[in-house]
């Protein structure tokens, strides 16, 4: 990704998958992967900036970049984001030159519509699933909606809101509502149910 500023102080970003970029060329040949080096190099220099090159890894080696080892020698920091699970994501540090490697770091992905934000969680080496007490309630609620008002898929945000503030314990309906509106949107960044339309189903992971 490069950065910079134009005439008007606006911060520019760019950031293209590697390939892309490559022009025909063999990204498994070191002079040709030498030849999109000095055009990053290049690109750095004129705009003062920092160059981001997005590539796969191989099908083979998923823990290092495809093609010439020559990419991986011409950088100065080497990031590898591997999925985890359907709503998590971890960053490892495969190189650092010119200082210590990072901790491997783990997000969880969090809808915020039309894009998304990742939020760190504790390394786990595996996806969120834990629910915290507000959590659990909310799905043993939705799960007695589905039942209470015999619906085999979906239940509507509202009729669960019903069940749900019944069985919270808090003594004012503003808690209320932050507590299940918290535990609702959890949940479904977790992955354990889905929503459309404001209707509510159990998503694999959660039965």
């Amino acid at each position: 990704m490069a950065k910079r500023e134009d005439e008007g102080g606006t911060t520019i970003n760019y950031h293209r998958q590697l390939a892309r970029h490559m022009g025909g060329l063999d990204e498994n040949n070191a002079k040709d992967m030498g030849e999109l080096i000095r055009t990053a190099d290049k690109l750095r220099d004129d705009y003062k900036c920092a160059i981001m090159l997005v590539h796969h890894t191989g099908h083979a080696h998923q823990d290092r970049a495809r093609g010439s080892t020559a990419f991986k020698g011409a950088l100065d920091t080497e990031i590898i984001v591997n999925q985890l699970g359907d709503h998590d994501l971890t960053t490892k540090c495969e190189k650092q030159k010119d200082g210590t490697p990072f901790e491997t770091r783990q997000f969880i992905k969090i809808s915020i519509e039309p894009s998304i934000i990742l939020q760190q969680v504790e390394v786990s080496g595996k996806a969120d699933t834990k629910v915290n007490p507000n959590e659990k309630l909310a799905l043993e609620t939705l799960k007695e909606c589905l039942v209470r008002e015999n619906l085999f898929a979906q239940a509507h945000l509202e009729d669960w809101r019903q069940i749900f503030y019944e069985r919270h314990t808090g003594d004012k309906p503003k808690s209320k509502e932050a507590a299940f509106r918290r535990a609702r949107e959890r949940l479904v960044n977790k992955g354990l149910i889905v929503c459309k339309n404001d209707n509510y189903s159990l998503n694999d992971r959660a039965t």
